[in-house]
């Protein structure tokens, strides 16, 4: 085994050949006697100050001297050589002299220790970070002969690294396998897109085996992670949510790994495509750039609306280069190339050219819109796609082309976004060009220094050079290829390096930056718990193993600096380990790797600030590189903090940095000790706080601090009482123990204020008196109701009369009053209770309504004669007046009523008192009386106005003078439905005349009007032709209808009905001056009501003969003047219930018979312009199911005693709530705890 300190596990297996298969495991652990450890962080970073400790492990006897030494090999050399005494059996730390971390690629670290024959050595490597900002620099193209490229880092820096790396590809096919393959920071949609797309084309191009097998193996592992993690809703998330962008473009990737044959879960494409529809018709109607790229990612399996991708075509001149790009290419995957071929000229026009200097020429487009639709290597590749798929041909395509070829390295690691579209628009477009053999030799200048020749044959599947820095020089570094022979080749040029110049460059401004980043002490702890307040106390020195607490602020206003998807990292210090699940914030997701945190937020999101815990590990002077926030799709838009420096310290070395405690741990600590009783520590902190913290926890402060000073080895009785009257205004429903209360009466009593002393004295009786007062609550909860009135009679009288006291004895009555109406309840549970405990039922208990309320109004009478001067005198009195009431003895309601009036002239019962005076004598039908008493109150401004002005209108309604009725009814009709019903029911109009009246000619004719509150009567008579107007109308209940416009009445006149205010029924007739035979229509107009009459002046008179059961009518037609019957009169009969008359003329006897009726008859008979009428009442024929015609008949309403005591029940109901509330609540509240300070004024 090897010589370390190892622990071993053995695993043994065996088969036997009856296939009998078994395992056994073993475990043993090898170790030295003598061994050196090496603490070291993970990494280094250039420019810190590190001390490396060494762990001498001695597990023999030997005592003795140890010489250890630490090498350290770089750029720079470093020997540090300590000597030590170790004992046996034992571990004895070393800690090397200081060095400075140079700047490197990494250091190699040698340890040594020697004491006489035992030795141990090891030996470390360890990467070096270098300080400073990363920028970089890249090139790259296609060609088939010489070419050059010219990378260049940021002027205005200074670079303490620089790295210049050039890779070549021996093919166009090998170029765009190596490209989709190399993006590391891709995601997976974006990766498995590329991955597809070059799969399609190695395939197509005849690539070596291995590279489809490779593509092969990644697609299918990326369609696995896919499947997983899509939402149940079919969308894809991008760091935690779901995200349109990355759906779309998962979508796309993934419909194209099933034309490549990779098989996908059932259903998934289809989960998408719903959502994606479903979010299609949320999008504004404007909102062409997402419309498009969801047409373009459902065009992939023929899924897009055409419809739909048309509407956007149409407005093709408004499009942006992304949504002209996606259009295009949607167009030609749904087989419209003339569409498509529009669009790709609309997209010639807002081309960018470039020619960089001693470059190809580069063609691109910029982006606009959200997020990622703003990166113009992402639009520029949607463009290359649309060029190849209808117009391949065109010099643009080859330019865009360049630009992603020389924007490889940015594309694999800087800007992954586009990889994907980049990677398809690269396949589509060399698809057609196939590789020439290739059989060259390209030799590779940088600067005119020679780095590389080399044969096609000799570059594998790709070649990469690492440049010697020397040749590396500030401003343009010019890499030449110069090659012979034939054949493609491509390659890439990525220049990087690292600048210690922190400067912020502030890309959001004011939007987005940091605020501050600091390292604090971590949450101190009491009895080995740690604080809930956290610390604000600096650091900057910390000792091996302590924790603290780092956290980073950012302002984030709602701008831009919220519409893209934003990636933060956070620098770790080289001698720190970050504790597990301790990084808080607002990101979707994060990573963390050697000395870095990484964060993830989505466009929209907040960033805020983020915390984490960090341990001291390794002794040194750390410098902490500047925390940044970039663009995900724009890494050089970005903000940065400060830089900032922590010292670990050696073993043993203690902290200098002072610690602060904030007032939050100072109140925390003054809690946790005043609670466990440490009242001489809570005490410093009370004082501390109570000076300086005062505003944040005066009324705790107060409460605490009042608790210590009332002990008797902190008794201050100035303080206790400025405690205290800081919790009456802060905390008065702080319960204070009785033993503390007392003490606050006796420190106002030595200070000389007696009153308050006894305000606080009285307190402390009141709730003893509550303390005593809650068994009444349990006794009335047991079914002892009574019983529990006894023991608070007797309570009350024993206690001293404080308002506290009264108030309860008051409530007594009150509730006494309450339970009257359920006085069979309380008998009923009283009895349940006896025969449970053995004994008979109740039989004199007063469990009966008017027991309860003699009962009440006997504790009335004893409160009114015990405190008749009290504040709740009026109360009690108020309430006795209500209970008379209720037991209808309205003698004594009158005398008391008035008796309260004059003995409480101030009460706000006094009108009150009035008004039930009133009630009183109504009652006893004064009338006279009863309007007197009401009348003052009347013209009050009181509550009771409006009660006493309803009762006024109620007296004279009784009395029968509507006039006096309706004005009181006026003045409360908006409070009160009944009064506005019974103005209704006074002020009510109509008018109405008989339906058909008949006269012999030469009879005087009258009409009788039959009318209610209607002043004037206008009558227009005209004479009508009876028989067409029944025809027409079949019956006389609409005849008022009848349009009659142009025609002139034969007659006119007016009739005087008087006021209008009859506020009764009333008849009157009117004589009509109608001599000539015939049919007149009257219709009499009423103010705004009409009613209309028929009027016959005729000799005709009908006789009828009806027969019910068969329905039949026998009309016999009379002259009345010569009493001859008509023949030849032409008849027509009709009953209620039938549609069509049944007509023709009388015989010689004059005689008319109708069959088949159904109703009541209605008949009608015209002889050369007389006429008669006659309407029957018999039911004829088949019965019909009667329905009753909708009306209301106005009647006087009648009056409840209820109505009138509403008002008063009302104010004495919330009376006996409130008392009863109180008094409820006082005894089974907090009863027996002490005194609440509000008490104790």
């Amino acid at each position: 085994l090897p010589e370390s300190t190892t622990e071993w596990r053995l695993t043994a297996r065996g088969c036997t050949t009856e296939t009998l298969v078994g395992q056994a495991t073993s475990s043993l652990i090898t170790r030295k006697d003598f061994f050196l450890e090496l603490k070291t962080p993970v990494f280094t970073q250039e420019g810190d100050e590190m001390r490396f400790l060494a762990k001498i492990h001695n597990l023999t006897d030997h005592e003795g001297q140890v010489k250890v030494s630490l090498d350290i090999k770089g750029e720079q050399q470093f020997h540090s050589e300590r000597t030590i005494q170790i004992k046996g059996h034992s571990v004895t730390e070393c800690l090397f002299n200081k060095m400075t971390i140079p700047l490197a690629k990494s250091i190699t670290l040698t340890a040594t220790a020697t004491s006489g024959d035992l030795v141990d050595s090891l030996q470390l490597e360890l990467p070096t970070r270098p300080w400073g900002m990363e920028f970089a620099s890249s090139a790259g193209a296609i060609t088939s002969g010489s070419s050059h490229a010219v990378v260049s880092l940021p002027k205005k820096q200074t670079y303490s690294w620089r790295e210049l790396e050039v890779t070549l590809s021996p093919s166009i096919r090998q170029a765009i396998v190596d490209f989709a393959l190399s993006g590391g920071g891709s995601s997976q949609a974006d990766a498995l897109l590329a991955t597809i797309s070059a799969l399609n084309y190695a395939t197509k191009h005849n690539a070596s085996a291995d590279d489809i097998r490779i593509l092969q193996s990644r697609a299918r592992d990326l369609v696995g992670s896919l499947t997983a993690t899509q939402l149940d809703d079919g969308f894809w998330h991008w760091n935690g949510s779901a995200d349109l962008y990355q759906s779309c473009r998962s979508y796309w990737a993934l419909g194209l790994a099933r034309k490549a044959g990779i098989v996908l879960q059932p259903g998934m494409l289809a989960k998408t495509e719903k959502n994606l529809a479903n979010q299609f018709t949320k999008l504004g109607s404007n909102d062409n750039n997402n419309k498009s790229l969801i047409l373009h990612a459902l065009s992939i399996t023929g899924k897009a609306d055409f419809a739909h991708l048309n509407r956007i075509y149409r407005e093709r001149a408004k499009l942006s280069s992304n949504a002209l790009a996606f259009t295009a290419v949607a167009m030609a995957n749904l087989e419209r190339p003339d569409f498509a071929r529009d669009l790709v000229e609309l997209l010639e026009k807002k081309v960018k050219l470039e020619t960089p200097e001693n470059q190809p020429k580069i063609a691109w487009w910029p982006g606009s819109g959200y997020t990622v639709l703003q990166d113009r290597n992402e639009t520029t590749a949607m463009v290359l796609l649309a060029f190849s798929a209808v117009k391949p041909e065109s010099p643009l395509a080859a330019q865009a082309a360049n630009l992603l070829m020389r924007e490889r390295p940015r594309l694999c690691y800087v800007s992954p976004q586009a990889l994907g579209s980049s990677v398809a628009a690269l396949t589509a477009f060399y698809e057609k060009q196939e590789d020439a053999k290739a059989d060259f030799e390209v030799r590779v200048l940088v600067n005119n220094n020679e780095v590389a020749k080399i044969k096609s044959a000799n570059i594998g599947r790709h070649k990469m050079i690492k440049v010697p820095a020397k040749l590396i020089v500030d401003g343009d570094n010019i890499i030449r290829f110069e090659k012979a022979g034939p054949g493609s080749y491509a390659y890439n040029v990525s220049l990087t390096g690292f600048s210690p110049d922190l400067k912020n460059p502030k890309a959001w401004g004011s939007h987005l930056y940091f605020t501050g980043d600091s390292y604090y002490h971590d949450n101190l702890s009491y009895r080995g718990v740690p604080l809930k307040s956290a610390s604000s106390s600096p650091v900057k020195n910390i000792e091996i193993g302590q924790k603290i607490h780092a956290v980073s602020r950012v302002s984030n206003s709602w701008s831009d600096a919220r519409r893209s998807y934003r990636v933060r990292k956070e620098f770790i210090p080289a001698g720190m380990l970050l504790v597990d699940g301790s990084l808080k914030g607002n990101f979707q997701h994060h990573e963390i790797d050697d000395g870095v945190i990484t964060m993830y937020y989505r466009a929209g999101s907040y960033i805020g600030s983020i915390s984490y815990d960090l341990v001291g590990y390794a002794p040194g002077t750390y410098r902490v590189l500047p925390g940044t926030i970039r663009d995900f799709y724009n890494r050089q838009k970005l903000t940065t903090s400060k830089p900032r420096t922590i010292t670990v310290l050696a073993p043993g070395e203690k902290s200098d940095d002072p610690y602060k405690l904030n007032r939050h741990e100072r109140f925390e600590l003054a809690n946790l000790n005043f609670k466990d009783g440490n009242y001489e520590v809570a005490l410093g902190h009370l004082q501390h706080l109570f000076k300086h913290e005062r505003k944040h926890y005066e009324r705790d402060l107060a409460r605490m601090l009042l608790w210590i000073h009332t002990m008797d080895q902190y008794f201050d009785a100035g303080k206790v009482v400025e405690m205290f009257e800081i919790l009456r205004e802060r905390h008065p429903s702080l319960n204070i123990p009785f033993d503390k209360i007392l003490v606050v009466g006796k420190a106002y009593r030595l200070i000389g204020e007696h009153e308050r002393a006894w305000l606080v004295f009285r307190a402390t009786i009141d709730s003893s008196f509550i303390n005593d007062a809650s068994l009444s609550a349990t006794l009335e909860d047991q079914g002892q109701f009574l019983g529990g009135i006894e023991y608070m009679d007797r309570i009350c009288l024993e206690y001293p009369d404080t308002p506290q006291v009264v108030a309860s004895y008051f409530a007594l009555s009150q509730q006494l009053y309450n339970k009257a109406p359920k006085a069979h309840e309380l008998q009923a549970e009283e009895d349940r209770r006896r025969r449970k405990l053995g004994a008979k039922a109740a039989e004199h208990a007063p469990y009966d309504r008017i027991g309860l309320l003699k009962a009440s109004l006997d504790h009335l009478h004893r409160f009114l004669a015990i405190y008749p001067a009290d504040p709740l005198a009026d109360d009690a009195a108020f309430s006795m007046a209500n209970a008379y009431f209720a037991l209808e003895d309205y003698e004594t309601v009158v005398k008391a009523a008035e008796g309260f009036r004059k003995l409480y002239p101030e009460s706000s019962f006094a009108t009150s008192f009035q008004y039930m005076a009133a009630l009183g004598h109504f009652w006893q039908y004064h009338f006279k009386e009863a309007l007197a008493s009401a009348a003052p109150v009347t013209e009050s401004k009181s509550k009771d106005r409006d009660y006493a002005r309803y009762i006024t209108a109620q007296i004279h309604h009784a009395l029968g003078t509507p006039a006096k009725a309706i004005e009181w009814y006026g003045k409360v009709k908006t409070l009160y439905p009944d009064a506005a019903d019974a103005i209704k029911y006074f002020e009510a109009e109509k008018i109405e005349m008989d339906e058909v009246s008949s006269f012999k000619p030469g009879e005087k004719v009258e009409v009788e009007l039959r009318f209610r509150n209607i002043k004037e009567a206008y009558l227009q008579i005209y004479k009508v032709d009876l028989m067409k107007l029944y025809l027409r109308e079949k019956n006389l209940s609409n005849i008022t209808k009848v349009h009659l416009a142009g025609i002139e009445p034969a007659f006119e006149m007016t009739l005087d009905l008087g006021d209008g205010k009859d506020y009764r029924d009333r008849e009157r007739k009117a004589t009509l001056p109608l001599k000539d035979e015939g049919a007149y229509l009257v219709i009499c107009r009423g103010d705004d009501l009409f009613t209309s009459s028929m009027i016959l002046v005729t000799p005709l008179k009908l006789e009828i003969q009806e027969t019910p059961a068969s329905g039949s009518l026998r009309v016999n037609v009379r002259d009345t003047v010569d009493n001859g019957y008509q023949a030849k009169v032409h008849v027509k009969a009709i009953g209620s219930n039938d549609n069509v008359f049944k007509s023709g003329d009388t015989d010689l006897r004059g005689i008319f018979v109708a069959e088949g009726l159904n109703g009541a008859a209605t008949v009608i008979a015209r002889q050369k312009g007389r006429y008669a009428f006659y309407r029957g009442t018999t039911h004829l024929g088949r019965k019909a199911t009667p329905q009753q015609k909708p009306g209301q008949q106005l009647r006087p309403q009648q009056l409840q005693q209820g109505d009138y005591l509403q008002n008063i029940n009302k104010g004495n109901d919330l009376m006996q709530k409130e008392q009863i509330n109180q008094w409820d609540s006082l005894r089974r509240g907090k009863g027996g705890k002490g005194v609440e300070v509000q008490q104790a004024r």
